[in-house]
């Protein structure tokens, strides 16, 4: 996508949703009036440096982040105090369970910033350990990565419809490869590049249509 539409990860992989942090919120050297002032000294010198030379997206985006990173620095931290939800809203995202909690915060924490106004916003069940989270045995692998997402996905959308913006908010599902139908080894079946699902909902997505199948092998 082109450099405007770049995301801000927050928090790291290995990080739970909970600890995860936009870093530098706070400048210590300067107040808020000062750096103000600054970002808009440099806004004028690169707007000076497009109108001289002409158009550059790689430019453009980088006058859009420093704006975009001012914001950031007043509306982040309350964005993510979830204490401002109600506990109805936290169990109805998992939060009130182990298995779901780190999931339905992510969930949680998509909707406070969608409501905000950001383009887009995408959670990531985490996973730590040397091979995939479904092996090597795929049915307790996928019935606890089921068991994780399951209910925080449901809370979101209900959450998204009661609220009114699941009207125009594209929500798109996706896990990883699909698997083969045939065992290859000890460790359960291959990646399946062309028998994996996907699913989409609100945003115009038309209920109940299926677009592309696999054949009775899982092909």
């Amino acid at each position: 996508m082109p450099a405007p539409f770049q995301g801000t990860p927050i928090g790291k992989a290995s990080l739970s949703s909970a600890d995860a942090r936009v870093p530098y919120l706070d400048n210590p050297r300067h107040s808020r009036q000062i750096q103000r002032l600054k970002l808009d000294l440099l806004g004028r010198f690169n707007r000076q440096h497009l109108d001289d030379f002409g158009e550059d997206g790689r430019l453009e985006a980088r006058i859009n982040s420093f704006e975009l990173a001012f914001r950031m620095q007043g509306e982040i931290p309350g964005i993510q105090d979830l204490s401002q939800e109600s506990s109805a809203t936290h169990k109805l995202y998992g939060l009130d369970e182990k298995i779901t909690e780190d999931f339905g915060r992510q969930c949680l924490l998509a909707r406070r910033f969608l409501e905000r106004g950001s383009d887009l916003s995408r959670s990531l069940k985490r996973h730590h350990g040397p091979v995939g989270p479904a092996l090597p045995n795929p049915l307790s692998g996928h019935t606890k990565n089921a068991k994780e997402v399951d209910r925080p996905i449901g809370g979101f959308l209900s959450d998204l419809k009661a609220r009114g913006f699941l009207e125009d908010t594209l929500v798109w599902w996706g896990g990883e490869f699909g698997r083969t139908p045939c065992v290859q080894g000890s460790n359960g079946r291959d990646h399946n590049p062309d028998g994996f699902t996907m699913w989409l909902a609100g945003g115009g997505a038309k209920p109940g249509l299926r677009y592309g199948s696999t054949d009775e092998f899982g092909y």
